[in-house]
This record gives C-alpha cells, sequence and structure tokens, in this order.
C-alpha cells in the first residue's frame, strides 16, 4: 500500500525521483540493551560487550528502523500515522535555496519531499532537484555509506515514471515464481512449459467458480497430514500473497482465503494455490 500511494503522489504531482540505499545499516544502530558475545578463538577469544548491533542480533532491524525514523523526524519530516513507513516535509523556500530550487511557480515557493523507508532502501520524490541533493547530502552526514540510484527497482518491483504516469510491475518475480515452482506445476497440473519460459494458461479466473477453500478439504487422517506437510503450500502462497498485496489485485481474495489454512491444508488447498 505504501509503494501505490507513493507512485500515485509521484504521478499526481509530476515529482523527481531517487533511491537511497544505505550500506551496512545495521552496524549503524546503538545498543540499548547488555549485551556480550564470545569471539572465536582466531579473533583472540574472550567475551566482549557490545556498544553496537550487529547483523543476526534479533533486535538489530528495530533498533535501525527507530534510528532511521527519529533522523527523519529530526530534518523536518512528519511521521504518517496510518502508514508509519511514510514520512513528508513541506518547507518554505528562501534566498539561495529558492534559487537552487528550479520548479514551477505552481508550488508558490513551497517545497515538498515525501520518502518511504523499508529497511535500508529509502526511496525519495520531491517537487525540486534541490530537496533531493539535501536529503542525500544530510544521509551522507549521517551514515557512512550511501548510494543514490534512479528508482527503477524497489522491492522487486519495476518501475516506470514518466510525466503524470507511473507504471509498477512484478514481472520479473512472477516468473523467477513459476520457475522455482515449475516441477510442482508440471506435476499436479500438467501445464506444459511455452515459449519463453512461460506456462501456457488453462483457466481464466483465479479459481474455480463458486470454489471457497474450507475445513472439508483438510487432511482427515495422519497419513494425508504428513503427504501435505511435505508440499511447497506455505511457500505458494507466500508468493501469491507478495504479488497479491502490491500489484495483482485480482487474486487477493482467493490467496487470502488459502492463506487461513498455513497450518493445516490439504491437497484441495494446494491445488488451489498452484491454479
Amino acid at each position: 500500500a505504501v509503494v501505490r500511494i507513493m507512485m500515485a503522489a509521484i504521478a499526481a504531482m509530476n515529482l523527481h525521483t531517487r533511491l537511497f540505499d544505505i550500506g551496512t545499516a545495521f552496524l549503524e544502530g546503538e545498543l540499548e540493551e547488555e549485551i556480550y558475545v564470545r569471539l572465536p578463538s582466531y579473533l583472540g577469544g574472550g567475551i566482549w560487550c557490545l556498544l553496537k548491533a550487529l547483523y543476526g542480533l534479533k533486535q538489530a532491524g528495530h533498533i535501525f528502523v527507530k534510528l532511521l525514523n527519529g533522523f527523519l523526524r529530526a530534518l523536518g519530516f512528519k511521521q504518517s500515522k496510518t502508514e508509519p513507513q511514510l514520512f513528508t516535509l513541506i518547507t518554505k523556500l528562501e534566498g539561495d535555496e529558492l534559487k537552487k530550487a528550479d520548479m514551477p511557480s505552481r508550488w508558490n515557493d513551497y517545497g515538498y519531499c515525501i520518502v518511504s523507508t523499508y529497511v535500508d532502501d529509502i526511496p525519495a520524490a520531491a517537487n525540486s532537484p534541490f530537496l533531493l541533493d539535501w536529503v542525500e547530502d544530510e544521509l551522507k552526514h549521517r551514515f557512512k555509506k550511501v548510494t543514490c540510484k534512479d528508482l527503477r527497482w524497489f522491492i522487486g518491483h519495476q518501475i516506470s515514471i514518466t510525466p503524470g504516469r507511473v507504471e509498477i510491475s512484478q514481472g520479473q518475480y512472477v516468473m523467477q515464481l513459476i520457475k522455482r515452482f515449475e516441477y510442482e506445476l508440471n506435476l499436479f497440473c500438467g501445464k506444459p512449459i511455452g515459449g519463453g519460459g512461460t506456462i501456457v494458461p488453462t483457466a481464466r479466473t483465479p479459481a474455480e467458480p463458486g470454489w471457497v477453500p474450507s475445513k472439508a478439504e483438510c487432511p482427515q487422517t495422519e497419513e494425508d497430514r504428513l503427504y501435505c506437510q511435505s508440499l511447497p503450500y506455505r511457500e505458494i502462497v507466500g508468493g501469491l500473497l507478495y504479488c497479491a498485496n502490491s500489484t495483482r489485485i485480482n487474486i487477493l481474495t482467493i490467496t487470502s482465503q488459502l492463506a487461513r489454512f498455513m497450518s493445516n491444508f490439504g491437497f484441495g488447498h494446494f491445488m488451489g494455490a498452484l491454479r
């Protein structure tokens, strides 16, 4: 939802975009708890007290998100109450700032910037390249390793931006999903692989019309339960949920229904996921 909200704002207001990536992000935050680690012998051994987070610590992600959110608020960004990953900044530009802004007069000298956070990836958009330069400088001043790219790929989404229009595609992710479960698709559905590595469609709808996953299709015997547990049901539904929540709204209903049976699914549920 955050990605769609941000892309809609970019298209509606014709904003400039960039993608910032913070390297070694989890090493930036300072620990609030007292944690000790035992070093291996080839590093001298002994027990050390950690002052900063390390990759592998359960709280490392939480610490970095808290650090990044506080940093953005200190710059003047306002955090959305409904979407905590979304930050906006509206500021009056004056003097030299206004000369560098290079934005249409309809903005009345007000700068607008919107930023989203997804761990160490930070897509940003603004009505002026000057504001994006400022955000980049502030990030580089606070964090050790920051890289700046064009906003073309973000968390598995391919993004195409033209004036007044933004297109989001998960085509590459979908093809990877199909390739990952190619064996199961061929074994249980008999779907041939067509030219270009795509599967020849044999159904026009995401689910059999009128079919609703139910408890009646759950395993009735221990033998059936053990067999079903060997099937990659959770992996398939998890991949479908990622698509459904991002770009493939047409499969959201049936995928959400299938997700209710993650811990006790039957073969009928599995066939529904493959379809």
